[in-house]
Formats: C-alpha cells, structure tokens, sequence
C-alpha cells in the first residue's frame, strides 16, 4: 500500500505541472534496463478517490476527523501544509491537520484503497480537541479512478513495437549486397529481448563489426534477431540500446528530442555530433567493418554507453491506460557531455498494430468468490484450438466452456455461468495448441463458488 501511495502522490503532482516543464527532460535505457521479461498488465491495482470538505461552519477549524468505509490510505491532501496521521491500525479512522481553516475553505482529500466502493461514514471538523461540528451521513467520492501498476521496461518494448510500421535495425541495410555484409533487423518485443540476452546471459564480447558469428561463419544479410549465444557483442548491445531510445522519444513514449541532443566532449572524435548522427556512423561501422580498428570500436561504444546511462533512471509515467508515455529523468543541464540542439525533434505519427500478448496466460476469474457468475480470462499470441473446461473437487467435468475450438490471437474473456452448481471449489483447466503444431500451453486455476 505503502508504494501504492507513493506511485499516486507522484503521479498527482506530475499531472499538476504543465507539459512544457518537461521540455528539456529526457529518459533514456541502458541495455541492462531493456531486459525485463514480462510487462505489466494494464489491470487495476487499487482505486483512488478524490472527497471534498467544506467548512460550513462560522468558526475557524484546524483538524478534521474522518472515519471511512472500508481501510484506505490518505495519498494527498490540497493544503500541502497539512498532515495527516492514521489513529486506528485498521486504515478506517484518519485525523488530518496542521492550518487553520477559515469558514466556507475547502479541503480535497484523496484516497488509494482496494475497493471501488469507498465513502465516509462520519466526519467532524475540529479545533484543537474540540469537536466543532459533527457529521454523520455518508459522503461520496466527488471522483474516483482505477489506479494501474507502474509499468516497466517490457512494457516499453511492448508499446514501440505496437505501431505498424516499426522496427529497429543496427547496421546499414544492404539488400543488394547481402552476401558481403549484414545487419539486424527488429520487429518484434521478444526479437529484442532476446537478442540483449539468452540463456548464456547478456552481451559482454569486445565491441566489434559484424564480421563473423560465434560459429566462424560470415555475418552476412538480414537477421531478426542477434542472441549473445549468436553472436557476443556488446557494441552491438549498447547500440541495440541507442537505437530504442531514439526510436521510444521519436515515438513520444519518452519526451521527444533524445535524438537531436548534441555530444559535448572535447576529446572525443563525437564531439558536436547529435546522439542521432552518432548512432548513424555506429550503424555503419557494423556492417562496413573493413579498415575500422578496435580503438574506434571500444571508443564509440564508450561513447554510446555513456548516452545510454545519462538519463537511465526509475520509471515515471505521464499516462499508461490508453498509451504510455514517460516523464524525464533529468535535465539536460545535469548531465554535463550533452546539450540541446538547435534542431526541433517532430513527433512521428504510426498507426498501431492490434495488441497482441506475447506469452499464454490462464487469468484467475474474476471475480472469485463468485455468485453465480465470472469471467476466465487468458491470452493467446497466435490463433490457437482451445479446450476450456471445469472440473469440481473430484475432478468430475462440470461444464465445457470451449472444447476444441478454434481461438484467434489475442486477449479472451469467458463468462462461466454456474447456476446448477452448489457452493465450493473448482478448478478450471486450460489446453492450448498452435494451428501450425508448433506450441502448447495447459494451465490450471481454482476458483470458489458461494451462492
């Protein structure tokens, strides 16, 4: 709850500043940042509930008792020299204080809890210890919202890759002259993660051009993805990095402009150049590897790290529900190699691709308990023959809610109505197989019926 309120209580005050504060702010990702596997869902975690409260009365007040429905946590308060303190360890009761309040002064107090569902039962306004005037009839949120989980960097890759027409390359595509060099083409989420790493770990081999594989064959022509395994680089790791953050701020998912920064160093061969012409002539010493020696290489992914890492910082978002967007994490005046440029970053507008998970997940139904009925809810990244059923405590089929159906990709809500059932546990069972053979998935949940 603790970081639940602390994700509100930033949240309230970014969306209280004007957009434009966050001109000169900019976030970026290392490598290391973009290799979080699974994204967070777009599903509520808490609620958060704004209540006004106005002092009708003609005398001056500086407490006010609140008693609540249900446990909660007190996230904001609109005087921001007040302060509030919990006087009961159930989160029902709160005393907040601190300013005197003249008549007809209003206080917006905002909640987080679990439960939609949220009033005050009683409240009294007070001064010192005396009860000034009592309330006890129940007082509704003037507004309340669904509040989402913070989201990650998975969810990041997941939002770049959801417009149409982007992907993500390192090196100079080539078509014509594919059997001389190559390059790496990206289209997907888990086509990135797992060309940051695999199951030998992440790259760390010396910054290098795409000359040869770990196998000694020649790096030749497109490839979607690079696996460490593959071909172990770490050039082309932190360039992989580069690349997403330009792309991510060209997108406007993090604050547009990354590309246009100017490098500042003086004794470094970069220095003047935008990150964007910095990552172009990276690009071009990976696929024209000829000539390039292993000074420049370690040099530019010096460099390239070092842009990576100046503005890497815990997640912050400006919105997440419909798209995600990110705040900075600094300013430009705080990170003392880079500056501003004279040329203005335009957003690029895509059409998005329709979402699709990238995983099979089997959801616990909502809502559990339930009378009589819930919904299963489970996410297919490809069209998939689907058999659902549930079984009762003896493992008896009660009911076949898809047999052998035919699914398309994507997320997928059941209603189970259980109306001939008695109360008490069951388990609901999942199997799914690709059409094209080529993955299973079988899971199972419990769920509890209360009529």
């Amino acid at each position: 709850m603790k970081s639940l309120t602390l994700y509100i209580t930033t949240l309230l005050l970014l969306l209280t500043m004007s957009e434009l504060s966050f001109a000169q702010y900019f976030r970026s990702f290392t490598a290391d940042d973009l290799t979080v596997k699974i994204a967070e869902k777009r599903k509520a975690i808490g609620v958060q509930n704004d209540f006004s409260f106005t002092n009708e009365t003609n005398s001056p007040v500086d407490g006010l008792y609140l008693e609540f429905s249900s446990p909660t946590d007190i996230s904001t308060i609109s005087i921001p020299s007040m302060y509030s303190a919990k006087v009961k360890n159930d989160g029902k009761a709160w005393y907040v204080g601190g300013v005197t309040l003249g008549s007809m002064q209003e206080v917006l107090i905002t909640t987080l809890s679990l439960k939609r569902r949220m009033t005050v039962t009683k409240w009294e306004w007070m001064h010192g210890d005396t009860i000034v005037v009592r309330y006890s009839t129940v007082k509704n949120p003037v507004r309340n919202q669904s509040v989402l989980p913070m989201p990650n960097t998975a969810n990041v890759r997941q939002e770049i890759f959801s417009f149409s027409i982007i992907d993500v390359t390192v090196g100079i595509p080539v078509p014509q002259q594919k059997k001389q060099y190559g390059w790496v083409n990206i289209r997907k989420s888990n086509d990135l993660l797992n060309s940051l790493m695999d199951r030998n770990g992440e790259h760390f081999g010396q910054p290098r051009g795409f000359a040869k594989l770990t196998n000694g064959s020649a790096f030749r022509g497109v490839h979607k993805s690079l696996t460490p395994s593959k071909h172990n680089n770490k050039l082309f790791a932190n360039l992989l990095a580069l690349k997403f953050n330009i792309t991510a701020s060209d997108l406007g998912i993090t604050p547009y402009g990354f590309g246009e920064l100017i490098y500042s160093d003086a004794n470094s061969p970069y220095n003047g150049k935008m990150i964007r012409e910095i990552a172009g002539r990276a690009d071009s010493m990976m696929t024209f590897w000829q000539g390039i020696t292993r000074v420049e290489y370690v040099g530019i992914d010096s460099t390239i790290s070092r842009i990576n890492s100046a503005f890497s910082g815990p997640m912050d978002t400006i919105s997440f529900a419909n798209e995600l967007r990110l705040t900075g994490t600094k300013q430009v005046s705080e990170v003392f190699f880079v500056a501003l440029g004279a040329q203005t970053a335009i957003a690029q507008k895509y059409e998005r691709k329709p979402e699709v998970p990238e995983q099979m997940t089997l959801e616990q139904n909502y809502p559990n308990p339930f009378n009589p009925t819930t919904t299963i809810s489970f996410s297919l990244p490809v069209a998939s023959v689907v058999t659902l059923k549930v079984y009762d405590m003896l493992g008896q089929e009660v009911a076949a809610l898809l047999n052998n159906q035919e699914v398309e990709a994507g997320d997928q809500e059941i209603l189970f109505a259980a109306n001939d059932l008695t109360s008490g546990t069951y388990f609901y069972r999942i199997t799914a197989q690709n059409v094209d053979d080529a993955m299973n998935f079988e899971s199972v949940r419990q769920m509890t019926l209360i009529k």
